[in-house]
């Protein structure tokens, strides 16, 4: 069995429940010859990814914007784990937690995960992490991001192995309010652009 296939089935579970489905989309490839941003650029533009009313307003269109976006992250396994199950557990708007696939599922399917892609795989984001990389880091002030979806919130993760590639989406609020509203975000969430 393919390294690709065995993470398609440990993700499973937050692929095609449709409660999580509102907010994430999740992609596994076994292709590792692809770069970051053209991975991230097929998910975010696929025809099923949720589009607000003002689709691609402020959001990267070409393969190229997309790649000045992504940023190599690097963080333990563990900690990429812990990541992981965060960001397909969670509705990022309201840090809501799915009922579909508890956090303790998650991050034991996310470990898995992440030593099938091992230690030479390398990691992207879109968001800038002030201090250590972890799941509780999404609640810490100071992280900002590059949007990379029409959802007013939103985190991607690209990661690169040599059998297999993951792209997770997580989005929160569709943007289908006004878009001076990323503008209106309290202080502690930044975009690094408006």
């Amino acid at each position: 069995m393919t390294t690709a296939l065995n993470i398609s089935r440990l993700l499973a579970v937050p692929g095609e429940d449709s409660d999580l489905r509102r907010h994430l989309r999740l992609q596994v490839g076994d292709d590792p010859g692809v770069t970051a941003a053209e991975l991230l650029h097929g998910l975010v533009t696929s025809s099923d990814m949720p589009q607000g009313q003002y689709p691609g307003e402020g959001v990267p269109c070409t393969v190229a914007e997309v790649s000045g976006i992504l940023r190599p992250l690097t963080a333990s396994a563990e900690q990429m784990a812990d990541l992981l199950a965060t960001v397909c557990c969670t509705e990022l708007a309201y840090r809501s937690l799915s009922r579909a696939w508890s956090i303790h599922e998650a991050h034991s399917a996310c470990r898995a995960v992440v030593e099938l892609l091992g230690d030479q795989a390398r990691w992207w984001t879109n968001t800038h992490f002030p201090g250590e990389v972890s799941g509780e880091a999404l609640d810490e002030g100071g992280r900002w991001w590059d949007p990379v979806t029409t959802f007013v919130f939103d985190l991607a993760l690209v990661g690169i192995s040599a059998d297999a590639t993951v792209v997770v989406v997580s989005g929160g609020l569709p943007l289908n309010v006004d878009t001076g509203f990323r503008r209106r975000l309290p202080g502690y969430l930044r975009f690094s652009r408006s």
